[in-house]
């Protein structure tokens, strides 16, 4: 039987067995290269929000260093003040001004009498009278109770000066009329000391 050459459709149909159909193949296109899909970014942690640093607490303001009168007398306080207010509340009779203290002149004030019931005493010295130094102020009484003494004493530390503060001054006296003690109200010394029945509040711009 005769051979006979096969057709060129024929030679395509059998394109994937043939030199021509390797040749097809070798010639065609390349597939596009696909891209690898981009790698899936891990969520955002949620960052834990900063936390503020503490804020120091404001130190509280320093209280104000009492100071001694810088002129050595208690500015202000006169001595027709001390007088008529003693006067004029416990009924004292006053005398004065006495010189001869050494440069220095004095007043007292008195009700009662030493040794005869009970005797509220005060006596105050200055350079003149606008310039009293210091005050001192007694009770003495047959009597340990000391309301009388705490009411006198107050009232005598409530007397007024540039820098008084007098509701202080009688809260002092009444918290500390027992136990005694110092403190300095407007630069002011105030010292309370004595028994039950001879209690004493001395008033000075000096130490």
């Amino acid at each position: 039987m005769r051979s006979r050459t096969l057709t060129r459709r024929e030679m395509l149909k059998l394109g994937g067995t043939t030199a021509l159909g390797a040749l097809l193949a070798a010639c065609a296109p390349a597939p596009a290269p696909t891209q690898a899909p981009a790698p899936t970014q891990a969520p955002a942690q949620a960052q834990p929000e900063a936390t503020a640093a503490p804020t120091e607490a404001a130190a509280p303001a320093a209280a104000p260093v009492p100071q001694i009168s810088p002129v050595g007398w208690i500015p202000g306080l006169l001595s027709g003040d001390i007088t008529s207010n003693l006067v004029a509340r416990y009924g004292m009779d006053c005398a004065g001004p006495d010189s001869g203290l050494g440069g220095l002149i004095g007043w007292s004030c008195d009700k009662g009498a030493p040794g005869v019931g009970t005797w509220l005493h005060v006596e105050f010295i200055g350079t003149n009278v606008n310039r009293i130094e210091a005050v001192d102020a007694t009770v003495v009484s047959d009597s340990a109770n000391d309301k009388l003494a705490v009411d006198f004493l107050a009232f005598v530390a409530s007397l007024p000066y540039d820098s008084a503060e007098p509701d202080r001054a009688q809260q002092w006296v009444r918290t500390n009329i027992a136990k005694g003690g110092e403190t300095r109200i407007g630069g002011i010394l105030f010292t309370l000391f004595g028994k039950p029945g001879n209690r004493n509040l001395s008033i000075s711009a000096l130490d």
